[in-house]
Protein backbone atom coordinates (compact mmCIF):
# COMPACT_ATOMS: atom_id res chain seq x y z
CA UNK A 1 0.00 0.00 0.00
CA UNK A 2 1.22 3.18 -0.80
CA UNK A 3 1.32 6.25 2.00
CA UNK A 4 1.24 9.69 1.99
CA UNK A 5 3.65 12.11 3.31
CA UNK A 6 1.87 13.78 6.50
CA UNK A 7 1.66 17.26 5.28
CA UNK A 8 -0.29 16.01 2.51
CA UNK A 9 -3.71 17.56 1.87
CA UNK A 10 -5.36 17.57 -1.50
CA UNK A 11 -5.12 20.70 -3.05
CA UNK A 12 -8.87 21.73 -3.09
CA UNK A 13 -12.03 20.29 -1.42
CA UNK A 14 -15.81 21.30 -2.47
CA UNK A 15 -19.04 20.06 -1.34
CA UNK A 16 -21.21 17.69 -3.54
CA UNK A 17 -24.95 17.93 -3.03
CA UNK A 18 -25.41 16.43 -0.18
CA UNK A 19 -22.57 18.43 1.61
CA UNK A 20 -19.10 15.61 1.33
CA UNK A 21 -15.93 16.70 0.79
CA UNK A 22 -14.16 15.83 -2.82
CA UNK A 23 -11.70 17.50 -5.28
CA UNK A 24 -13.72 19.47 -8.33
CA UNK A 25 -13.47 17.22 -10.82
CA UNK A 26 -14.44 13.95 -8.87
CA UNK A 27 -17.38 16.37 -7.38
CA UNK A 28 -18.49 17.27 -11.08
CA UNK A 29 -18.08 13.50 -12.36
CA UNK A 30 -20.35 12.39 -9.42
CA UNK A 31 -22.85 14.96 -10.27
CA UNK A 32 -22.94 14.01 -13.88
CA UNK A 33 -23.10 10.81 -13.34
CA UNK A 34 -26.10 10.93 -10.88
CA UNK A 35 -27.98 13.15 -13.56
CA UNK A 36 -27.30 10.70 -15.99
CA UNK A 37 -28.27 7.53 -13.84
CA UNK A 38 -31.86 9.60 -12.63
CA UNK A 39 -32.42 10.27 -16.41
CA UNK A 40 -32.73 6.41 -16.81
CA UNK A 41 -34.53 5.66 -13.84
CA UNK A 42 -31.81 5.07 -11.72
CA UNK A 43 -32.11 6.58 -7.62
CA UNK A 44 -30.74 6.00 -4.54
CA UNK A 45 -27.19 6.65 -5.50
CA UNK A 46 -25.77 8.93 -1.90
CA UNK A 47 -22.39 9.33 -0.58
CA UNK A 48 -21.67 7.90 2.65
CA UNK A 49 -18.44 8.69 2.92
CA UNK A 50 -15.90 10.96 0.77
CA UNK A 51 -12.59 12.73 2.11
CA UNK A 52 -10.99 11.75 5.64
CA UNK A 53 -8.25 13.36 7.23
CA UNK A 54 -5.51 11.16 8.09
CA UNK A 55 -6.77 11.79 12.06
CA UNK A 56 -10.30 10.80 10.79
CA UNK A 57 -8.88 7.73 9.62
CA UNK A 58 -6.52 7.32 12.65
CA UNK A 59 -9.49 6.88 15.13
CA UNK A 60 -11.99 4.79 12.43
CA UNK A 61 -8.58 2.36 11.90
CA UNK A 62 -7.88 2.26 15.54
CA UNK A 63 -11.20 1.21 16.02
CA UNK A 64 -11.69 -1.41 13.73
CA UNK A 65 -8.11 -2.70 15.11
CA UNK A 66 -9.94 -2.94 18.67
CA UNK A 67 -12.98 -4.55 17.01
CA UNK A 68 -11.84 -7.14 14.98
CA UNK A 69 -7.58 -7.68 15.36
CA UNK A 70 -4.93 -6.26 13.09
CA UNK A 71 -4.97 -8.78 10.96
CA UNK A 72 -8.56 -8.79 10.16
CA UNK A 73 -9.05 -4.54 10.32
CA UNK A 74 -5.93 -4.42 6.93
CA UNK A 75 -8.40 -5.89 5.27
CA UNK A 76 -10.97 -3.93 5.23
CA UNK A 77 -9.47 -0.32 6.20
CA UNK A 78 -6.48 1.47 5.30
CA UNK A 79 -3.95 2.42 8.11
CA UNK A 80 -3.56 6.21 8.71
CA UNK A 81 -1.97 8.21 5.55
CA UNK A 82 -2.69 5.24 2.84
CA UNK A 83 -6.39 5.73 2.53
CA UNK A 84 -8.08 6.58 -0.99
CA UNK A 85 -10.44 8.59 0.95
CA UNK A 86 -7.42 11.05 1.76
CA UNK A 87 -6.90 12.12 -1.80
CA UNK A 88 -10.56 13.41 -2.02
CA UNK A 89 -11.00 11.32 -5.09
CA UNK A 90 -12.73 8.15 -3.27
CA UNK A 91 -16.50 7.93 -2.46
CA UNK A 92 -18.42 4.99 -0.49
CA UNK A 93 -21.86 4.88 -2.04
CA UNK A 94 -24.80 3.70 0.27
CA UNK A 95 -28.17 1.55 0.24
CA UNK A 96 -31.33 2.63 0.81
CA UNK A 97 -30.96 1.93 4.81
CA UNK A 98 -28.01 4.04 5.32
CA UNK A 99 -25.17 1.18 4.96
CA UNK A 100 -22.84 0.14 2.54
CA UNK A 101 -23.16 -3.61 2.49
CA UNK A 102 -26.97 -2.40 1.45
CA UNK A 103 -25.81 -0.44 -1.50
CA UNK A 104 -24.47 -4.28 -3.03
CA UNK A 105 -27.97 -5.53 -3.48
CA UNK A 106 -29.51 -2.29 -5.30
CA UNK A 107 -30.68 -1.69 -8.46
CA UNK A 108 -28.21 1.89 -8.41
CA UNK A 109 -25.16 -1.11 -7.62
CA UNK A 110 -25.70 -2.39 -10.71
CA UNK A 111 -25.91 0.80 -12.75
CA UNK A 112 -22.73 1.98 -11.17
CA UNK A 113 -20.34 -1.05 -11.75
CA UNK A 114 -21.88 -0.86 -15.61
CA UNK A 115 -21.27 2.90 -16.17
CA UNK A 116 -19.19 4.12 -13.49
CA UNK A 117 -15.80 4.54 -16.27
CA UNK A 118 -17.77 6.81 -18.62
CA UNK A 119 -17.45 9.25 -15.42
CA UNK A 120 -14.19 8.81 -15.11
CA UNK A 121 -14.80 6.36 -12.03
CA UNK A 122 -13.79 2.68 -11.26
CA UNK A 123 -15.17 0.11 -8.31
CA UNK A 124 -12.05 0.23 -6.56
CA UNK A 125 -12.11 -3.24 -4.93
CA UNK A 126 -13.82 -5.90 -6.74
CA UNK A 127 -14.19 -9.46 -6.17
CA UNK A 128 -11.60 -12.02 -6.66
CA UNK A 129 -8.96 -9.27 -6.83
CA UNK A 130 -8.45 -9.43 -3.13
CA UNK A 131 -4.70 -10.63 -3.74
CA UNK A 132 -3.94 -7.87 -6.20
CA UNK A 133 -5.01 -4.50 -4.03
CA UNK A 134 -4.67 -6.25 0.10
CA UNK A 135 -8.22 -5.25 0.51
CA UNK A 136 -11.95 -7.33 0.85
CA UNK A 137 -14.54 -6.77 -1.96
CA UNK A 138 -16.33 -3.57 -1.12
CA UNK A 139 -19.12 -2.99 -4.35
CA UNK A 140 -20.08 0.08 -2.60
CA UNK A 141 -16.22 1.87 -3.22
CA UNK A 142 -15.67 3.86 -6.46
CA UNK A 143 -12.20 6.21 -6.98
CA UNK A 144 -11.92 8.70 -9.70
CA UNK A 145 -9.26 8.46 -11.87
CA UNK A 146 -10.05 10.13 -14.87
CA UNK A 147 -11.99 9.22 -18.32
CA UNK A 148 -9.07 8.29 -20.39
CA UNK A 149 -7.95 5.61 -17.85
CA UNK A 150 -11.18 4.38 -16.41
CA UNK A 151 -12.33 3.30 -20.10
CA UNK A 152 -8.86 2.17 -20.87
CA UNK A 153 -9.26 -0.49 -17.71
CA UNK A 154 -13.12 -1.05 -18.48
CA UNK A 155 -11.85 -1.37 -22.36
CA UNK A 156 -9.05 -3.79 -21.46
CA UNK A 157 -10.70 -5.77 -18.51
CA UNK A 158 -8.42 -4.51 -16.34
CA UNK A 159 -9.77 -4.46 -12.50
CA UNK A 160 -7.59 -2.88 -10.46
CA UNK A 161 -5.70 0.55 -9.84
CA UNK A 162 -2.89 -1.75 -9.30
CA UNK A 163 -2.99 -3.48 -12.54
CA UNK A 164 -3.47 -0.61 -14.45
CA UNK A 165 -0.65 1.34 -13.00
CA UNK A 166 1.96 -1.34 -13.22
CA UNK A 167 1.30 -1.54 -17.20
CA UNK A 168 0.59 2.13 -18.23
CA UNK A 169 2.52 3.95 -15.48
CA UNK A 170 6.13 1.81 -14.55
CA UNK A 171 6.45 0.64 -17.63
CA UNK A 172 6.48 3.89 -19.64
Amino acid sequence: HYCYRDEFEPAQLVETQNGKLVTPNTKTAYEKMLADAKAEGITGISAASTYRSIDFQVGLYNRYVEQDGVEAADTYSSRPASSEHHTGRTIDLMGPDGTLESFETTEACTWIHQNAYKYGFIVRYQKGCEDITGYKEEPWHITYIGVEASTTMHNEGIQTLEEYYAKYVQHQ
